[in-house]
């Protein structure tokens, strides 16, 4: 059922990936204001609920990874948490992907995108062969299968104090971090160096070692859900990294600039981008008046 929607806060600043699809998306449904920092967005809602004295302020935010994977959703997921006194309160919903670059990297919308650089000449996108794309694609997957299962066992690990899941070099304009070895024992030993600085976790080491094995082989491998699943499980930004070598190769000076192309032909076309993808018209119908 539709919710009378004023103001929607996404995640990121003014310029992020998410308001630009968002203001695209919803022009004449609500208002999009970047909300920094998932881990303030409640706040802020509740102070604009405050604010505006109305309830009909919310979020959409990324679904990072989740302890148990539940699948494939063609819609986002309610948000629905208890508030400051335990009252159950929707804040809005969570994106059925790991987070925005999963949608600038899946091939419907690249190749839609695309389309618009070339029906507007906006470019020359000659170059780029959607059949390569996707195995260089399910190539990146296949790098980073074992560092997902990594990262899903930090998230896990992180409570009750912050603990950040990606590691490696410092990378891009962005300083995203992404490591070059991704094997189990190269896995193993930055997860060992995370919880040096930590000390306040409730799992410990051992115990998130082991849940890392698991996740792997129970989720992550050949064939297992999350793998199976991983334009919607795995970290779109990380697939991107790996994939820094096949942009250098056709031409592109990295997946910056990539996805910077894929969101010129989104914010570029003529046609209601909900139609693109399920979820997206799932939040649009969600959010019309």
């Amino acid at each position: 059922m539709a919710l009378s929607v004023d103001l929607l806060f996404c995640e990121g600043g003014t310029q992020s990936y998410d308001i630009r699809i968002l203001s695209k998306l919803l022009p004449l449904s609500c208002r999009v204001i970047a909300g920094g920092s998932s881990r303030g967005l409640r706040k802020r809602i509740d102070h604009a609920r405050q604010f505006y004295e109305t309830k009909s302020v919310f979020a959409i935010r990324d679904r990072d990874f989740p302890k148990k994977w539940t699948g494939v959703s063609q819609k986002v997921l309610d948000w629905i948490t208890p508030d400051h006194l335990g009252e159950l309160k929707q804040w809005g919903w969570i994106w059925a992907r790991r987070e925005i670059e999963n949608y600038l990297i899946d091939p419907i919308i690249v190749q839609k995108s695309l389309d618009v650089h070339v029906q507007q000449k906006i470019s020359d996108v000659s170059y780029f062969n959607l059949e390569e794309y996707i195995s260089a694609l399910n190539s990146a997957r296949d790098s980073i299968r074992i560092y997902q299962a990594a990262r899903t066992a930090l998230t896990q690990a992180g409570k009750p104090s912050y603990l950040r899941t990606n590691f490696g070099k410092a990378r891009g304009k962005y300083n995203y971090r992404f490591p070059q070895k991704r094997d189990i024992l190269s896995c193993e030993q930055e997860m060992k160096k995370m919880f040096q600085t930590r000390n306040k976790q409730i799992i410990t080491i051992n115990e998130t070692l082991e849940n890392f094995h698991r996740i792997f082989e129970e989720e992550c491998s050949f064939g297992k859900p999350r793998y199976n699943d991983y334009l919607y499980a795995f970290s779109g930004k990380d697939i991107l990294w790996a994939m820094e070598d096949w942009f250098a190769k056709i031409g592109l000076k990295n997946n910056i600039n990539f996805q910077e192309i894929i969101l010129t032909g989104i914010e570029n076309s003529y046609e209601d981008i909900a139609t693109w993808c399920n979820e997206w018209k799932n939040l649009f119908d969600l959010c019309v008046k």
